[in-house]
């Protein structure tokens, strides 16, 4: 039946700048900044979507999805009225994806939420974003339920560990110090 709503919609009456106007973003980045969250998950910038701040970390990507964007869109959404409902689904069909490929356990049934997940992500996208092509992500997430099934839960196989690994060493003051690496 979604998915049925999806088609039934012609691109022609969609125009993404009702979608994504500076005044929702600007009220995401603000609830973003309201959010409250332990001190033990790791905290976005506070100036996101700021050339200042640069790029999102992996990690950050991962909790601004499973965690803060979750607690924000729900109320902009809704105050924006049933216009958005496509836009509601895009961004939920992208959150239940990310929850699943974070997930610490996972069963046969998530792979095949998660291909369900993501074709509606794929069609609401498209009919969202109709100039924007996809990239070779999108090509590689259309094989993460085959992953799922062969390895199991897949944040145990990620490279996060050794991104953060290498982050952590870049950020090392090597000046003069060739030698006595064991010392740091």
């Amino acid at each position: 039946m979604l998915m049925e709503e999806i088609q039934s919609r012609s691109q022609d009456s969609l125009d993404i700048r009702s979608y994504l106007s500076e005044e929702i973003i600007s009220k995401i980045k603000k609830q973003l900044n309201e959010v409250v969250v332990p001190e033990d998950i790791c905290h976005i910038p506070s100036g996101i979507g700021t050339a200042q701040n640069g790029k999102l970390k992996a990690n950050e990507w991962l909790v601004l999805l499973t965690i803060y964007l979750p607690l924000t869109i729900l109320d902009i959404l809704w105050d924006l009225g049933p216009n958005n409902n496509l836009l509601f689904i895009n961004i939920s069909a992208m959150i239940q994806c990310t929850q699943i490929v974070g997930a610490q356990s996972i069963t046969q049934e998530d792979g095949e939420l998660f291909c369900q997940a993501y074709d509606t992500y794929q069609n609401t996208s498209t009919l969202l974003f109709p100039n924007v092509q996809a990239n070779p992500n999108h090509h590689y997430a259309m094989n993460i339920p085959k992953q799922l099934s062969r390895w199991g839960p897949l944040n145990g196989i990620s490279e996060y560990g050794g991104e953060r690994l290498v982050g952590i060493l870049q950020k090392l003051k090597t000046n003069k110090l060739n030698g006595t690496s064991s010392k740091l």
